[in-house]
């Protein structure tokens, strides 16, 4: 089984490069780090996804399809890239999600077009429980000085 793991992280990897990945976002152990972070498991024929943290499991899918545990590894890998693309690109008018979501599915995209087309369906479930908010700016008064 190791050799399995071992194949699903170079293939995560060689993903990684194509969206230029940061190199500690694409590592994705074998055994869980009990920080909030995925790991996977190979066990009888089913891939898991396992996130725990400090003894108490948060996630855990499981499926027999390795396209769609890298899907799941993806959407979690490419969402905390559009996350600090997002913070180095903020728009203080708009909510922030307008930028992370789509720089999200560009980077999906890059890779899929099928996982960029299932993203695109979660954020949209996500945003009509959650519609944007954007500020509306109030134009400024300009006080003019009489004598």
């Amino acid at each position: 089984m190791s050799n399995e793991i071992e194949d699903i992280q170079a293939k995560i990897l060689a993903l990684g490069l194509k969206i230029n990945a940061p190199k500690a976002l694409t590592m994705v152990p074998s055994i869980s780090p009990q920080n909030g972070k995925p790991h996977i498991e190979v066990y009888k024929g089913k891939y898991r996804y396992i996130i725990e943290e400090r003894g108490l499991l948060i996630k855990e899918k499981m499926t027999k399809s390795l396209d769609e545990l890298l899907y799941w590894i993806f959407v979690n890998i490419t969402s905390q890239m559009a996350q600090d693309y997002e913070y180095n690109n903020r728009k203080f008018d708009q909510d922030f999600r307008r930028i992370m979501f789509n720089r999200q599915l560009e980077l999906l995209g890059a890779l899929s077009s099928e996982w960029q087309l299932r993203q695109k369906q979660e954020i949209e479930k996500i945003l009509t429980r959650s519609p944007f908010i954007d500020m509306v700016s109030k134009p400024t008064k300009h006080h003019s000085s009489s004598s």
